[in-house]
């Protein structure tokens, strides 16, 4: 009987999350003020959405304890990969039902509360290092920052992603860029965009984001001429805006 209730609440949600995730201005009235201001419009369909996997991870919370995470993950193999990644954004940005679901306070491996949608989620998705990868390198950059201020525990992993991320790069003296050695690695311009909207984010995430670029520069001998070090060179770009 659960296996089958199982079986069709994954239906019902692939039923309801799919289509493109274009940006549409006639829908800005369904958008927080928060979201306004950084150049946002997701679909009135995808908050729908959202509101959908959390009610639905609401109910196989209740009915078995590992419900959720069988069931997201089961969504991830069906469902179209961005489009599922950009609900779970939207979803991790809806209220708090109460108080104590404040995700500063969540931790990787801490007890869940059954009935908590946000909460199945981000525990979820922090427990699934491959797909929070993914959600960190696809999505928009001011949507995960959107997501980040929201989330101090997803922060801290994907802000290690990026630094890692940079890492993968070196100097390339003839083209007077950084590059990856493989095509997957995250070449500058991606990097930069994502540290930049970072750094446009109010403290204390804006003041976390750059301690950790001055500790990888001065770990990286605290260079001051450009071309020697990554975290030198985002710093100075980021600075000046370049």
């Amino acid at each position: 009987m659960g296996e089958c209730r199982g079986k069709t609440l994954v239906s019902a949600v692939m039923i309801q999350v799919r289509g493109d995730c274009d940006l549409d201005e006639s829908d800005s009235n369904a958008v927080s003020t928060e979201n306004v201001n950084l150049g946002i419009f997701p679909k009135r369909k995808d908050a729908q959405q959202a509101e959908l996997l959390l009610e639905r991870l609401q109910e196989v919370g209740e009915a078995q304890a590992e419900g959720p995470s069988r069931f997201l993950s089961s969504l991830w193999e069906r469902l179209p990969q961005n489009n599922f990644l950009k609900v779970t954004a939207v979803a991790l940005l809806q209220p708090p039902s109460s108080p104590r679901l404040q995700e500063e306070d969540l931790q990787l491996g801490s007890p869940r509360t059954s009935g908590e949608g946000s909460q199945e989620l981000l525990h979820w998705l922090l427990g699934k290092s491959e797909i929070m990868a993914a959600f960190c390198r696809n999505l928009p950059p001011q949507l995960l920052t959107l997501v980040a201020r929201r989330h101090p525990a997803l922060s801290r992993v994907y802000l290690s992603l990026l630094t890692d991320w940079g890492r993968h790069l070196h100097y390339d003296l003839q083209k007077g860029i950084w590059v990856g050695a493989e095509a997957q690695d995250v070449p500058w311009e991606e990097l930069y965009d994502k540290f930049q909207s970072l750094c446009q984010a109010p403290s204390p995430l804006k003041d976390e984001v750059i301690t950790a670029l001055e500790s990888c520069k001065a770990q990286d001998g605290d260079f001051e001429v450009p071309g020697l070090s990554i975290w030198t060179d985002l710093l100075l770009a980021l600075r000046s805006g370049a």
